[in-house]
């Protein structure tokens, strides 16, 4: 598996001839290169019916679009989306992807430490989990408190300041130093099953933000 970032909390991860887009954006609101790639699957977070479907005007050939809570299984994956930040426009939705012999939750636009108990359940034996930081957002203590409650083996911070971004928004730093790591920054990630270490600990994988498919 594969997994490239290219900022917010838009992902591209590869397993075989299979890709899944997570969260894609545009110049015009992120400010970010907009992410050209084609999906086999993408995943939206936040939704407003009807006109989500302004979220993916990018790479959409050859793409199933899973934007809300529900159970669905296609392209060798099973993924389970889990409604979140209740109260909002639009439906938020946290996602569980079973792939192969791998287990990752992305956790959207999660804004709170105090998660329902569907998601803790889900997230159980987590593989690796995608974490967005800094304010709106998760803040620093809060993040950190969800990477220990739910004790992922591998947890990718997103969502954070990177160049070029248009919004304001806070860096790595202090997510980081909350605990107390100091990883060095890596373009992708390029992982098996058999490369994942039972730890006392999750191990925080830093990436860049690629300007480009």
């Amino acid at each position: 598996m594969v997994i490239t970032w290219y900022g917010e909390a838009c992902f591209k991860i590869q397993s075989g001839d299979v890709t899944l887009k997570t969260d894609p954006f545009d110049k015009a609101s992120a400010g970010l290169t907009t992410p050209y790639f084609n999906a086999n699957v993408t995943l939206l977070s936040h939704a407003t019916l009807p006109d989500f479907e302004t979220y993916d005007d990018a790479g959409r050939n050859n793409t199933s679009l899973i934007s809300s809570p529900g159970e669905y299984e296609m392209k060798g994956m099973v993924v389970r989306g889990i409604q979140i930040n209740m109260g909002g426009e639009g439906i938020d939705t946290a996602y569980v992807i079973s792939w192969g012999d791998l287990k990752l939750i992305h956790l959207g636009f999660l804004n709170t430490a105090k998660i329902n108990s569907r998601l803790m359940e889900a997230c159980a034996d987590a593989d690796i989990m995608f974490v967005p930081i800094g304010k709106p957002y998760l803040d620093a203590g809060d993040a950190a408190t969800i990477v220990n409650q739910l004790s992922p083996k591998i947890a990718i911070p997103m969502c954070y300041a990177v160049k070029g971004l248009s919004r304001k928004a806070e860096d790595a730093s202090a997510f980081l130093k909350e605990l107390s790591v100091s990883p060095e920054q890596q373009d992708k990630l390029t992982i098996k099953k058999k490369d994942i270490t039972e730890e006392e600990h999750t191990e925080i994988i830093l990436l860049n933000a690629q300007a480009s498919a």
